[in-house]
Order: structure tokens, then sequence, then C-alpha cells
């Protein structure tokens, strides 16, 4: 099916691809951590439940989102993005046994929730 007008088929195709671009850009949760409070997207746990945390990478990333997953867990993953961080969670009120959280800079996600308190 051609378009009426062969440059407003072309300007329509750019502006849904521009939307559906802004749109996926806009959605990325992002990761702030804090000296005590960690969030990912609108999730919160203050570090002291922090017990651990590990960089995978995108080789042990399919078992970690697959075979090797607990149900439990709380994922906040993107299929787009190579890093991987498991942040193990050790928190009486919440079963949830750890944080899988898409990253582009795991090693210093996990520099950051790991760093020395003073």
């Amino acid at each position: 099916m051609a378009p009426i007008n062969a440059t407003l088929g072309l300007i329509a195709g750019l502006l849904a691809n521009a939307i559906v671009i802004a749109t996926m850009l806009g959605s990325s949760p992002r990761i702030f951590i804090s000296q005590e409070l960690l969030i990912v997207g609108k999730a919160k746990i203050p570090l002291e439940f922090v017990t651990g945390v590990d960089v995978i990478d995108r080789f042990g990333k399919r078992s970690a989102t697959g075979p090797d997953l607990d149900a439990r867990a709380f994922l906040q993953i993107q299929p787009s993005v190579p890093g991987l961080v498991r942040i193990h969670l050790n928190d009486p009120w919440d079963p949830t046994p750890y944080w899988l959280v898409s990253s582009r800079s795991p090693d210093l996600v996990k520099s950051v929730i790991t760093r020395p308190t003073a």
C-alpha cells in the first residue's frame, strides 16, 4: 500500500519512529544510591538490608534471568542492556532474596553500593 503522498508517508514514518524511541528512552528505570537508600525505578530499600552485590556479565545473563532465577526476586531488567547486577538482600519483613537490575555500568553500581560508610 503506497501512501497518498510519498513525502507525507516519509514524515509520518520518521515521526512514528521518533515517538517510539523517545518512549523507550524515557521509560528506562533509573538507579539512585544515597548514603542510606537504594532506589531502582519506583522500588526503594534501605542499604542496611543489602548483604552483597554480584556483577553478572553478558554470558551469565541468560542463566541469571532463566534457570537460576528465584521466583521471589525483584526484576528490573531490559534485554537491550548487557550489564546486570544481582543485589542480595536480608530484610526480615520481605521474602525477596535479591534484586536483579540491568545497568550499563554494573561495576560502578557495585562499587557505590559496597563503598565503606564513615
